[in-house]
């Protein structure tokens, strides 16, 4: 008979040890590939963008298959305005995020162009039949599509250029200083811009702490007023 220390012993010497230590763990499993190309595709992971060319510089951005335009409810009435979304070649990692607010824009019924009953917006993908076309570019470019009619944008400020509401990248990145938040400003710019192509001009700050009017030039300061990003808020 064995005494109890002897019983010990012979059970560490025998039993193999636990070892939680990652390298014997991987050495006896096997290797999962990290290559996202080996992945399965996430059911939640976006689709990827399609893109088609403009035929004078842009890369429109296809919509999403499953969107619908606000032309497709019956319930709504108004004028139809076709718009394209476009982005300056190079410019693609911005891409998603223009298309998205643009759409969320221009398709508001509660606070958009079209909330009055006005104005449907339809976005399209051909450039011949869009009525408004906005545009994201870097600065050099806004600023010569910009000059082609007159307006000087010195790399800072965007504009419409008669077809196309060109959006500065650089304020598209950083906003403007009257503005805490950069979504608001992104919705203020491309309502603004559109709302030139629709007939509107600039207005001014009505009253101290007022909501600023859209067409007023926010960009460049918001005055005594508060900003604001929509025709009709």
């Amino acid at each position: 008979m064995l005494g109890a220390s002897s019983l010990v012993i012979l059970t560490a010497a025998t039993i193999p040890a636990i070892t939680s230590d990652p390298a014997f763990e991987d050495a006896n499993q096997p290797q999962q590939s990290t290559d996202a190309a080996s992945l399965p595709p996430a059911p939640d992971r976006p689709a990827p963008l399609r893109y088609t060319q403009s035929g004078d510089g842009f890369l429109i951005i296809k919509p999403p298959k499953s969107e619908q335009s606000d032309t497709t409810n019956k319930r709504v009435s108004g004028t139809v305005v076709r718009y394209t979304v476009e982005i300056e070649s190079g410019l693609k990692t911005r891409a998603r995020e223009l298309s998205e607010i643009t759409d969320q824009v221009l398709q508001d019924r509660k606070r958009g162009w079209g909330s009055d009953g006005s104005r449907n917006f339809q976005r399209v993908t051909d450039v011949n039949i869009a009525n408004v076309r906005v545009v994201l570019a870097n600065p050099a470019t806004v600023d010569s599509r910009c000059a082609a009619i007159g307006l000087f944008t010195a790399g800072t400020f965007s504009c419409w250029d008669g077809s196309r509401a060109m959006i500065n990248l650089e304020r598209w990145k950083n906003g403007a200083t009257d503005f805490k938040s950069l979504d608001l400003y992104r919705r203020y710019v491309i309502n603004h811009e559109v709302g030139h192509g629709l007939g509107f001009g600039h207005q001014s700050c009505p009253s101290a702490g007022a909501l600023a009017p859209l067409m007023m030039q926010q960009t460049k300061t918001t005055g005594a007023c508060r900003p604001n990003a929509w025709p009709y808020p």
